[in-house]
């Protein structure tokens, strides 16, 4: 779908609320950008949630494969010198980096080069296992954390660390149907973010938190009028 054509699919699907077909209430082009957008958010979200298999958590590839034109591969990251020290080295990620799915580090063991699986682990577990002479980093293992927009590899002096990949879901871009800008999501999921959007409006509206937007934007206006 075109902008245009989102727009005209949510009003036609959204006509059938009876709030919209008596004219209690007007749908203005703001609102159709609001509630389609929301639904992309949640809709992208929806298909990074972790699954539990034999092998522990992960993510469904019949999931990755419906937003598939967001996936980015193989990225060679960054390295943040200021920040690195000799206990680790310091990557920055991408611009438009939104979720990770996964990344590896080359290694050089015993002038040996190969590329390793990092093991990624959270602040509140790093030290324990940085400390551990079994699970710690390795340079066929080396150990990650993930902090703000930055990717810790932990290192010791047994190898180095020549480059990492980052395997990423991008951000997406914003559908806005008065600058005719679109998603990059493959046209097989518009209808599903659509009626997912009707379903965000019906909602808002039996809730009463539409009401309350329409009544804070008017109020915002006429202060700004003012």
């Amino acid at each position: 779908m075109t902008p245009r054509q989102f727009q005209i699919e949510f009003e036609r699907s959204a006509s059938y609320i009876d709030e919209v077909k008596n004219d209690s209430i007007r749908i203005i082009s703001d609102d159709v950008n609001y509630y389609l957008n929301e639904a992309l958010h949640v809709f992208v979200t929806n298909k990074l949630k972790v699954e539990q298999g034999r092998s522990g958590l992960k993510r469904s590839q019949r999931e990755l494969d419906e937003i598939r034109e967001l996936v980015v591969k193989n990225t060679v990251l960054s390295k943040d010198n200021a920040l690195s020290t000799t206990s680790y080295s310091v990557y920055t990620l991408p611009t438009d980096y939104l979720f990770l799915l996964g990344s590896s580090t080359i290694t050089t063991h015993c002038e040996v080069q190969n590329t390793y699986s990092n093991r990624m682990y959270g602040t509140d577990k790093l030290g324990e296992i940085l400390s551990d002479t079994h699970y710690g980093t390795k340079y066929n293992s080396p150990v990650a954390d993930l902090a703000s927009n930055k990717l810790y590899i932990y290192r010791n002096s047994s190898f180095t660390i020549d480059s990492v990949l980052l395997d990423y879901v991008k951000d997406y871009t914003r559908i806005d149907v008065i600058n005719d800008e679109n998603t990059e999501l493959n046209e097989s999921t518009h209808k599903d973010i659509v009626q997912l959007a009707v379903t965000i409006f019906q909602n808002s509206i039996s809730s009463g938190k539409f009401r309350e937007t329409v009544e804070k934007n008017i109020l915002t206006k006429q202060i700004k009028s003012n």
